[in-house]
């Protein structure tokens, strides 16, 4: 099993806006890697990731 269908099948709805978009950043990455990872790229790719962070209440 894929490790992001075993993610979306763990899943505790109650903390579901918690989680790590997984899905999201992977699919930014393929996208970018098909036409050429830039410094740019990967500059968008750090703010989503620590967007994705930030929504952990557990500081």
């Amino acid at each position: 099993m894929k490790f992001g269908q075993q993610l979306r099948e763990s899943l505790f709805p109650d903390w579901k806006f918690y989680y790590v978009d997984y899905s999201g950043l992977k699919r930014f990455l393929y996208e970018r890697t098909d036409k050429g990872y830039t410094a740019d790229d990967e500059s968008e790719f750090v703010k989503l990731l620590d967007s994705e962070l930030e929504k952990n209440p557990h500081d």
